[in-house]
């Protein structure tokens, strides 16, 4: 459990009103020390219901929230004989290897910098959900429709 800064503080709780008003489905949780947010994120191709979690780390905005699909805990992969949960880090699905248990984490950026938000993740993860939902029918790679 880190301390946060002042700057800190009111940087995350303007994410927080930013969040609260333009994606109402995420949540933040134990907003003074451990942050992670989290909601529910609907596909509008194959009607896929997934619930993304960002960890905010205690050098944030500084550093990069790891964001992850928590639900459902198994993905599956075109075809239904592989998970990709247990596949580390790949530029086909756009994931890293996971340091949340079985939970897929999702690659949404190399470059990131402060001026980055938490509604900007959100909008990454929401389009990785829509690229996976497109996999899921075509069996392409996430990779085809992501870069």
């Amino acid at each position: 459990m880190s301390r946060r800064s002042l700057k800190q503080c009111f940087r995350l709780a303007l994410e927080r009103s930013i969040l609260r008003r333009e994606m109402p489905q995420f949540q933040f949780y134990n907003p003074a020390y451990d942050i992670y947010v989290e909601g529910w994120a609907s596909t509008s191709v194959g009607s896929g219901r997934y619930k993304l979690t960002a960890q905010v780390p205690p050098e944030y905005p500084h550093q990069q929230p790891g964001l992850y699909v928590t639900e459902p805990q198994t993905l599956w992969k075109h075809g239904g004989q592989e998970a990709i949960n247990a596949m580390g880090t790949s530029h086909a699905f756009h994931t890293h290897s996971s340091d949340r248990g079985s939970s897929v984490k999702i690659c949404y950026t190399s470059e990131w910098d402060a001026s980055m938000t938490l509604v900007w993740v959100f909008l990454r993860g929401i389009l990785w959900c829509e690229a996976f939902d497109q996999h899921l029918r075509t069996g392409r790679d996430l990779a085809e429709f992501l870069c």
